[in-house]
């Protein structure tokens, strides 16, 4: 009787580390999707913020060339 429920025992001890294991990966999974879904949230952040900065200074040179004295001068003339 002894060693049967030192058997069970042993067992049960044996399916709650496979459990803690098994928690464990599911864990780290959790951790590495979450750090996926952060990098790729920055990523695309910075993919706007560059796109935002080269469409600013594209109309920044739009604008400065329409807004300098010489581009009306070269207007009237044509």
């Amino acid at each position: 009787m002894y060693t049967m429920l030192r058997s069970r025992a042993k067992k049960i001890e044996m399916k709650t580390e496979k459990i803690h294991e098994e928690l464990k990966r599911e864990e780290t999974d959790w951790t590495k999707k979450q750090i996926n879904i952060v990098n790729t949230i920055t990523a695309n952040k910075l993919q706007y913020l560059e796109r935002s900065k080269k469409n600013l200074f594209n109309t920044q040179r739009k604008t400065c060339s329409h807004d300098h004295p010489l581009y009306f001068v070269s207007k009237q003339r044509k």
